[in-house]
């Protein structure tokens, strides 16, 4: 309870709170509560059809409180023995705290003064507990796993301590865990916080439970957690259902008090995961795909619905699982205002080597390292931070990725397997390979499915020392207590082993042999194309293999989402598609598709059936290089401002979410009253961090500016790159600066409010001259 509240607030909270207990424990006593008796108020007559309930509750630890409370007990009961003859009759004397020994002496000495009275003395917790045993249950929930925390290793659990994130709110308002916990508690609030995979959802919800875990048990709090892995909930609709499963998972019993005391208001409730309870994934139907989604939440809008209106909720999952906001508000049947929306930023530089150095580790990262606390902790347990800050020579996402996958990979093979390292990466790439089959691309994957792709890719069976390999294989997460099945700890880390695969194929597409590779849902994101193209032109492919390679995998492997991929790739190295054969792309789902001036064209490649959740089109792209789109639905479209814009010759019997103008939100960032040097540097900052897309080319940061901006993005992204904030990427074709995400929280304050701004940036800014 917050420590503003007055003694008589806290103490009407507390018989509140009592009272609230109680009708849970005499249901047929519900709508019974305090009374006027002789003309003072009683704290509590609860009467069912056996007995009489007669309660006097206090947070005072006095010894002449018991004395007053004892007496209006005792007068109570002779006046209810009166008008009740025959009725059985019991006295309780809460106290918010242990009662003292004075207290339970003036409570003992009642009952022997009054022959028949049945008093008791007992603490809230006491009297909460003959409705659920909480501390069972917290020792119960403590030894169960927290979501993906289960794939660390057991050591990692055991030493965890947890480094706080940067936590904004749409609006760029900063949150704590303790004013989390404080306004889900005594506000209740309901919030939902989102994140990509492996930022740290499920350590944050684990924090949010232990927080309030421990207000709970100092008694600050009469509200306990109880936090569901969501994973463990797959197709299940019921709230009281998922309770009694919970429980069960964690060795709890009896099932029926969690959700008696769920019912009661005495359970704030924590959902960890809604992307893992989804239904099965993409099948190449968009039209249904968004009520896939809906259908899946179910669970969640229960929850919601059916938890007492005056307790939070906190609700966690992937950012990027729903097209859009509006969609997740549907799909959660929420309003405008009735939750918060936290977004969970990967760490900065300062809580990296916070992080790190409670591992051991007190090097540097590389800065094209995505600072998730998931893959972070990997590296650094397993010792292969050294081996790729020595060899690291670069700044680039692929080629570091690349590095890091050849580095870890070899430095397994140095235990003695018989395997090379470069056997020991085949092998990830293609489990990465096959874990696309998944809708989110980790996996799981069974123990016979790795077995089987060690025998492909080796071409033997695994002996004993190869099963040891197996175990360990790096990048994956521990197994399944259930049947072993093992998952990637990071998306970034699947993606660029991903790529390996798609080398390969394109390399020699004609006899590159497709195994279960029919399911793919999951194409690469830009990281992935960045490390398939890097590979290439380290190896010196000629780009006229991709040409080749893209009709084949469309036509004869009909595998469509690696065409998807081709396209990204070809377009990436700035190569047109000029084969013979049209090409037709069915029934993908696509995550971002960016067009301008330097696309080349794909006007003889043409998407049918397909979802694409996002789709930028500049206002000077030539719409002859453009490729067809039939029968497609578009989540959101930048760069247009309605379906009218969408040229009937490019777009057939399409459908469109949203529109965006960000043109719009440039013009108002350009108008703002500031030296031009800072406004460029708000427009910029916005293309890269805030907009669609893991980078921009060089090209698009110049874009909606006039002559005197487009001066100065050179000197500011060069400022961007010394501050740590933009790096340098090379395409083949142009530069592409890429965001630095840890720096995510830093850029949203500046964003929200630039004019008073005192971020160094903004200075740095202000002193760049006009030429």
């Amino acid at each position: 309870m917050s420590n503003e509240m007055s003694d008589y607030q806290e103490q009407q909270f507390f018989e509140n709170e009592v009272r609230r207990i109680a009708r849970s424990l005499w249901p047929s006593a519900q709508y019974n509560g305090a009374e006027m008796v002789d003309g003072k108020e009683r704290d509590g007559i609860f009467k069912t059809e056996d007995i009489i309930h007669l309660v006097e509750c206090t947070v005072s630890r006095s010894k002449q409180k018991a004395i007053d409370d004892s007496s209006k007990l005792v007068k109570l009961w002779k006046r209810k023995r009166t008008d009740f003859p025959g009725t059985a009759l019991k006295c309780w004397f809460i106290t918010r705290d242990e009662p003292t020994a004075e207290q339970r002496g003036v409570i003992e000495e009642s009952r022997k003064k009054n022959n028949g009275l049945t008093i008791e003395a007992i603490s809230m917790e006491q009297f909460r507990n003959k409705l659920i045993d909480v501390s069972t249950y917290l020792d119960c929930r403590e030894n169960f796993n927290f979501g993906s925390m289960q794939e660390q290793s057991k050591s990692d659990k055991r030493n965890f301590k947890y480094v706080p994130f940067d936590i904004l709110s749409d609006s760029s308002q900063a949150y704590s865990i303790q004013e989390i916990c404080q306004a889900v508690a005594e506000d209740k609030q309901r919030f939902i916080l989102l994140g990509d995979y492996g930022a740290g959802k499920s350590t944050t919800m684990r924090e949010i439970f232990f927080n309030i875990r421990d207000a709970f048990r100092r008694n600050e709090k009469f509200q306990f957690p109880v936090l569901l892995n969501l994973r463990d909930h797959f197709g299940q609709r019921d709230a009281a259902e998922a309770l009694e499963r919970h429980a069960k998972l964690i060795g709890f019993e009896p099932y029926n008090q969690l959700i008696r005391a769920w019912r009661a208001g005495y359970i704030i409730i924590l959902l960890d995961g809604f992307d893992e309870i989804a239904t099965p994934g993409w099948q190449g139907q968009p039209a249904k795909l968004k009520k896939l989604r809906w259908d899946s939440m179910q669970l969640i809008r229960n929850f919601l619905k059916e938890t007492p209106n005056d307790r939070g909720i906190i609700i966690s999952g992937r950012q990027n699982y729903f097209d859009s906001r509006v969609e997740m508000k549907d799909a959660f049947a929420l309003g405008d205002n009735a939750a918060i929306y936290l977004n969970l930023n990967d760490f900065n530089e300062a809580q990296v080597q916070k992080y790190l150095e409670r591992r051991g580790w007190n090097g540097k990262v590389p800065l094209w390292l995505p600072t998730r606390p998931l893959l972070l902790a990997y590296l650094a347990t397993g010792e292969f931070l050294p081996s790729i800050i020595e060899t690291d020579k670069t700044q680039e996402p692929a080629s570091g990725w690349d590095l890091l996958l050849t580095s870890i990979c070899e430095r397994e093979a140095e235990v003695d397997v018989g395997i090379s390292g470069s056997i020991i990466r085949q092998l990830i790439e293609r489990l990465a390979s096959k874990a696309r089959n998944s809708n989110i691309g980790l996996g799981p994957l069974s123990v016979d499915e790795i077995i089987k792709t060690f025998q492909e890719v080796c071409n033997f069976a695994p002996d004993d020392r190869s099963m040891i390999l197996i175990q360990r294989l790096p990048g994956l997460g521990e197994p399944n207590a259930n049947d072993g099945a093992r998952s990637f700890i990071d998306q970034s880390l699947v993606d660029a082993a991903r790529a390996g695969d798609v080398v390969r194929f394109i390399e020699d597409p004609h006899t590159f042999a497709f195994q279960n590779f029919e399911n793919w849902q999951i194409g690469l994101s830009t990281l992935g194309i960045q490390v398939a193209s890097h590979i290439l032109s380290s190896r010196k492919q000629s780009d006229t293999k991709l040409s080749t390679a893209l009709p084949l995998a469309a036509r004869k492997n009909e595998n469509y989402v690696l065409a998807t991929d081709l396209l990204h790739l070809m377009q990436e190295r700035g190569i047109a598609y000029q084969g013979g054969d049209y090409v037709y792309i069915k029934g993908v789902w696509v995550e971002n598709l960016e067009f301008d001036e330097m696309s080349p064209d794909f006007s003889r490649v043409e998407f049918q059936d397909c979802g694409i959740k996002h789709l930028e089109l500049s206002l000077d792209v030539p719409e002859k290089n453009l490729p067809k789109f039939s029968r497609c639905m578009f989540g959101t479209v930048e760069g247009r401002v309605s379906e009218t814009e969408m040229t009937n010759s490019i777009f057939q019997e399409c459908a469109f979410d949203d529109f965006i103008n960000a043109g719009e939100t440039n013009t108002a960032v350009l108008s703002l009253n500031m030296p031009l040097a800072c406004r460029v540097l708000l427009v910029i900052l916005r293309k890269l961090y805030l907009q669609s897309g893991a980078g921009r080319r060089e090209s698009a940061l110049m874009r909606g500016l006039d002559h005197k901006g487009k001066i100065l993005v050179p000197e500011i992204l060069s400022m961007l790159s010394r501050e740590g904030l933009a790096i340098e990427y090379k395409a083949k074709q142009s530069i592409v600066w890429l965001p630095v995400r840890s720096e995510m929280a830093r850029v949203q304050q500046l964003i929200a409010e630039p004019t008073v701004s005192t971020d160094t940036l903004m200075r740095h800014a202000r002193l760049i001259q006009k030429t």
